[in-house]
């Protein structure tokens, strides 16, 4: 006897069209359905740790200076990362 499944809970989702074209055009690629697609991005974004995804070394890129003049140019860095983060929660 197979186990219940629970059923899937529907929801809308706001993507601009590029977006939802490029995300359609890879979830063909993989062979999936687009629902399919953002299930499986959603689920691997879950099953990082909350602190591998707002390290330190990823706002900084530290020990990757690249000529960069982190003492005089800070102010514009650290605004920088915080707008990043802002865009990417919203």
């Amino acid at each position: 006897m197979a186990a219940n499944k629970p059923k899937p809970i529907l929801t809308t989702l706001s993507l601009n069209p590029d977006l939802h074209r490029v995300a359609q055009d890879r979830a063909v690629e993989l062979g999936l359905s687009l629902a399919d697609y953002v299930t499986r991005l959603v689920r691997r974004d879950l099953e990082q740790p909350l602190a591998a995804r707002a390290s330190i070394d990823v706002i900084f890129g530290l020990g990757h200076s690249a000529g960069s003049d982190v003492a005089t140019s800070k102010d514009l860095y650290v605004g920088e990362a915080v707008e990043a983060l802002r865009t990417r929660s919203d």
